[in-house]
């Protein structure tokens, strides 16, 4: 008899415990299994066993588990650790921390969902052939290799049914691996500047560095020297990219080496695809994965490089609970397996620079381009040419500047970071703007469909006949989104092919992949789209990069918001020029002067680094300080209000400032709080925040609670 210690799969703090039952067959730690609780059926997870020759005698029933799911651990020993780091660090359930690392087809949660398994048939060695006939016999040893029963019934349906019958073929159900990359190349020879930082990084016995590289100068080259050697000994490598867009060119790059010894893991997959690829790195069949965030925690065995490509980009950080920073999880990771961490990017976090220039991490950088030439930066100021033509979208000189690339037949790069075709609705008489039902944000015009869709919930409605507010029947449309542009360019060069790639044409499987291997291909003239263009992205021929509006987010009240800014500028600048074409790069803004919008036309990351730091160490924001957010939200606003007074009686004996709390948009139907917990003793900030969310829920607070330990963004 076993006494088993299980997480019950529901993510709230309220049973954020283990709960015992018994076992008569034996079970291990980080297997699922079916148990009884408060008269449901649900998937537990394994956190101990102890074997036992009598039930003790407690005051409680101790349950017997229905069913073990699993024959083996599918989190083993690190990764169980991991998830109970993650819970104290991040302020979440301990069951989220171990959903979020799983695929969904075996997440604590499930136990509907099946995997999708292949037929397989092969000749059974045992069968006697004798009595077959010798067309029979001949056909039976095109089985000598395993086969797809589909494969085999498209040679010959009735041989195949009929050999079945016999028991001569053996039907058997795997989960097919579909991985059938080749190793289609060799690394390149590194540069001067590239040898020396992958001697830097291979010679020194640092854990954790800062690849600090401008766009252009080969820092993936690097990545592939590294995880060269690292496989040649027998390690596995990480490669993390942050959007599906970068997916398919990095693969491309690394498969060109590896071949079929690569994972791939991202959201593009199905269930059953994660499933796959997860097995290959639990089974030790691959040595490299390429994926995005949530491939952190594959089931790795012997990591020697976990490389963060794009490492300053916000997609590594979770908005949901656990909201975890996959920068914070690879460190812990790599304590664990004694590698090294490469937070490679163009513009690192500021953050992270502050650590590398305190020496807590170790500083790398790669300073000239590949084809040592920088793209030509012209910087225009929409406010002036709007006194010309102020409904201008895109200036004269971008327009000029575009002609002349395409008499060339050259390629463009246009980039505007917001969708749609307007980004205002509104009355002609009364201003009424109209919103979105669920949220407190306005709703966006999508011509192409001829409806209004909520950029955030993604809420439908069809255009308004009267305003709902004053009942008047005209309507006026405000900014431009991308279909706009899109509109506006096939006006001007109807001869050019263009290619726009957004949310909205990117909702389709590989799309991604088929869409930039078009542009690739030179099928098509000029890709416009929002930022999962702007970075990582590699195309020879493409010499002139517009980028519209690109000072916008500086009218966001975040603090990461000139950062950001700074960011996409240098991010997207740095797709022009890349090979021996000379590359040139116009810039529209409102606010010419700004810092941010200066040190990005020169890509001159350090001096931005200085201005940025005396801003965050005035108001005391980050890197000087940390931030824990918490919201607190709930379908009523009453109920979320009520929950919110009670939370801050609680934190009164909070030894940390707190800022707020504010009411901040109501999203998807909730209304919402948010609080700021605010110090220099992280550690310390974290337990207490955790202690006091605890009793929170021990007294059975109504409204959900959401902990954001170091938040990218404030919104």
């Amino acid at each position: 008899m076993y006494l088993v210690e299980v997480w019950i799969s529901h993510p709230i703090f309220k049973i954020d415990q283990t709960y015992t039952y018994s076992c008569k067959q034996e079970v291990h730690v980080g297997c699922r299994v079916l148990v009884s609780f408060h008269k449901q059926i649900l998937v537990g997870f394994v956190d101990q066993v102890q074997l036992v020759d009598v039930l003790p005698t407690v005051e409680y029933e101790v349950k017997e588990i229905y069913q073990v799911m699993d024959e083996r651990p599918i989190l083993n020993e690190e990764l169980m650790a991991l998830g109970k780091w993650m819970a104290q660090t991040t302020i979440s359930p301990t069951i989220a921390c171990y959903q979020a690392m799983l695929p969904s087809s075996i997440k604590p949660s499930n136990r509907k969902q099946k995997i999708v398994m292949k037929t397989m048939v092969k000749c059974n060695k045992d069968f006697d052939t004798t009595s077959l006939k010798e067309d029979i016999k001949e056909f039976l040893y095109t089985f000598k290799e395993p086969m797809l029963l589909s494969e085999a019934r498209k040679i010959s349906l009735s041989r195949v049914n009929r050999l079945l019958k016999l028991n001569a073929l053996i039907k058997y159900e795997v989960n097919y691996r579909k991985n059938t990359f080749q190793a289609q190349g060799t690394l390149k020879t590194l540069t001067t500047n590239q040898q020396a930082c992958y001697k830097e990084i291979m010679e020194t016995h640092h854990t954790t560095y800062v690849l600090h590289g401008i766009t252009g100068s080969g820092k993936t080259e690097v990545y592939l020297h590294l995880a060269y050697q690292a496989v040649k000994q027998g390690k596995q490598v990480l490669i993390l990219v942050p959007e599906i867009a970068l997916t398919a060119m990095m693969i491309q790059r690394v498969t060109a080496i590896f071949g079929n010894d690569v994972a791939i893991y991202h959201s593009g997959l199905n269930n059953s695809e994660k499933y796959q690829q997860y097995q290959l790195v639990m089974n030790k069949e691959v040595s490299v994965v390429v994926g995005t965030r949530s491939s952190i925690f594959m089931p790795f065995e012997q990591l020697g490089f976990i490389i963060l490509d794009e490492a300053h980009d916000a997609s590594y950080k979770q908005d949901k609970v656990p909201c975890y920073n996959t920068i914070d999880i690879a460190i812990k990771r790599n304590e664990y397996f004694k590698g090294k961490v490469i937070l490679a990017s163009a513009t690192p976090l500021i953050d992270t620079y502050a650590k590398a220039i305190k020496k807590v991490y170790h500083l790398v950088t790669l300073n000239q381009r590949i084809n040592k030439q920088m793209p030509i930066v012209k910087l225009i100021d929409m406010q002036k040419s709007m006194k010309e033509d102020h409904k201008a979208i895109l200036s004269k000189s971008l327009l000029q500047a575009m002609e002349e690339t395409l008499a060339k037949k050259q390629q463009i790069i246009i980039l505007l970071n917001r969708r749609g075709y307007t980004t205002l609705y509104q009355c002609s008489s009364c201003q009424h703007v109209i919103m979105c039902d669920c949220c407190d944000v306005a709703m966006s015009y999508h011509r192409s469909d001829n409806c209004l869709k909520c950029h955030v919930c993604g809420f439908i409605k069809p255009l308004p006949q009267t305003c709902p507010s004053c009942g008047y029947h005209k309507f006026s449309t405000y900014g431009y989104g991308t279909q706009k542009v899109e509109e506006l360019l096939n006006m001007r060069f109807p001869e050019a092919r263009v290619l726009r790639m957004d949310q909205d044409t990117t909702g389709h499987k590989n799309s991604h992949f088929h869409m930039l291997n078009a542009f690739e291909k030179q099928e098509y003239d000029i890709l416009l789209g929002t930022q999962m263009i702007a970075k990582g992205l590699d195309f020879p021929n493409v010499s002139l990069v517009g980028i519209l509006n690109a000072d916008a987010g500086l009218n966001r009240l975040d603090y990461r918001s000139v950062e950001t800014t700074f960011d996409l500028i240098v991010q997207a600048s740095g797709r022009s020029g890349r090979s021996h074409t000379k590359g040139s790069v116009m810039v529209q803004v409102f606010h010419a002067d700004h810092y941010a919008i200066q040190c990005a036309i020169k890509n001159d990351y350090p001096s931005f680094f200085v201005q940025e730091m005396k801003f965050r160490h005035l108001g005391q924001y980050p890197p000087y300080t940390y931030f824990i957010a918490i919201y607190i939200s709930d379908i009523y606003d009453h109920v979320a209000l009520e929950s919110l007074q009670y939370l801050l009686s609680l934190f009164e004996q909070c030894s940390f400032e707190r800022l707020g709390p504010s009411k901040i948009l109501k999203l998807v139907n909730y209304h919402r709080y948010r609080f700021i917990i605010k110090g220099k003793d992280l550690q310390a900030m974290q337990k207490e925040v955790y202690e006091i969310i605890k009793l929170y829920f021990d007294k059975k607070g109504k409204s959900n609670i959401r902990v954001d330990v170091n938040p990218y963004y404030l919104d």
